[in-house]
């Protein structure tokens, strides 16, 4: 049984070069469990209870940091339309094969962009997103991540991601074992690469951004979010 006092270093397969189809087989996963384990709809609960102050029409701009395969920015830009709301959703991630798997799956619904989330750019957007992105960080590139986001977010920001505990871990073993080595190796590791509520809501203070909130979803998910009061 590996020790949940701390977070692991230990890196996933996912950060190291690894053959296209093996890369396919591992965002399959992943955006399985982000539809029906709690991902996707962690982040749209926020944005839902936010959309009451927004006014119909109204152009809203999204970043996702960290985009990964883009499931989530999707799903969020559909609901949006569905509600009757402009909403921009720009997707970034550094790594071309992910860039590559969300073009053929998001067409023209997603702005693509090719960056780093350690190095935005200083364009104001109305809300900063990331998803299964800060357990892959060291803590202090979380913390960098949150203040580059504060400085970037002209409205709120929203960070979900997996916690860390053992059954998530269990979960994470049992619901992999049916996808590829990259998969089985990187869900438990996902689980043990990530935070406790506690240490979530440490980083929010260190990085000087009280207004964020943890809240708890199903399916060992937590979100570290908030509007600017």
């Amino acid at each position: 049984m590996p020790s949940f006092s701390r977070r692991s270093r230990d890196l996933e397969l996912i950060d190291l070069p690894q053959p296209p189809d093996e890369w396919e087989e591992a965002l399959r996963y992943i955006k399985v469990v982000n539809r029906w384990l709690g991902g996707t709809r962690a982040v749209l609960w926020h944005f839902r209870r936010w959309s009451r102050r927004w006014k119909p029409g109204e152009r809203i701009v999204v970043l996702d940091a960290g985009a990964g395969a883009a499931d989530i920015p999707l799903a969020l830009a559909r609901w949006g339309r569905a509600a009757g709301f402009d909403l921009q959703v720009v997707a970034l991630d550094l790594t071309r094969e992910c860039l590559d798997r969300a073009r053929r799956d998001t067409g023209r619904e997603l702005h693509l962009v090719r960056g780093d989330a350690l190095r935005l750019p200083l364009l104001k957007v109305d809300y900063v997103m990331s998803s299964m992105f800060f357990h892959h960080m060291t803590d202090e590139d979380c913390l960098r991540l949150l203040r580059s986001y504060d400085a970037v977010a002209r409205r709120g920001i929203v960070v979900n991601d997996l916690l860390r505990r053992r059954r998530a871990w269990a979960w994470a073993i049992v619901t992999s074992g049916f996808y590829g080595r990259l998969a089985r190796n990187d869900a438990p590791l996902s689980v043990l690469r990530a935070f406790t509520k506690k240490e979530a809501r440490a980083l929010a203070a260190d990085a000087a951004l009280p207004w964020l909130r943890v809240n708890e979803f199903f399916g060992h998910r937590f979100t570290l979010a908030g509007e600017r009061p």
